[in-house]
């Protein structure tokens, strides 16, 4: 998040490209930012400018403190621990969340089926025998 504005453009623009991939199917998106644990926290203007231009809930923007190079001590291991179970509780809830509302959708889908088969109007796109009839 730091750094000169063509490399942040870069990654926004990447990010966005990712985000409308995932959203017509309805998946959500979750942005993990690494960082050395000495570094401290994220500039929060440049957080918020990015969940503006995503469009994310700030809860979806979770920084994991891990030393990406050098000895790995029991502390740095504990606060990349920590960090990894709160990334963990984001996407399990994200993934909760979708498998819900996907679960919801086909529950619809086949009442609306079942619906249609006991008002015997069933459509030929509903009613695979019917279809490779017509």
């Amino acid at each position: 998040l730091e750094g000169d504005p063509n490399t942040w453009n870069r990654m926004l623009y990447n990010l966005k490209y990712i985000r409308d991939a995932v959203s017509p199917r309805g998946a959500g998106l979750v942005v993990a930012l690494m960082q050395e644990p000495d570094a401290g926290e994220p500039p929060p203007d440049r957080l918020a400018a990015m969940c503006n231009n995503l469009a994310l809930n700030p809860r979806m923007v979770v920084t994991v403190a891990a030393r990406l190079s050098g000895p790995h001590d029991a502390a740095s291991r504990s606060a990349k621990d920590t960090a990894l179970r709160t990334l963990g509780l984001v996407v399990h809830d994200q993934c909760a969340a979708y498998y819900a509302r996907r679960a919801k959708a086909v529950s619809e889908k086949h009442a609306a089926r079942q619906q249609a088969e006991q008002d015997r109007r069933c459509a030929p796109e509903i009613n695979a025998r019917a279809a490779i009839k017509l």
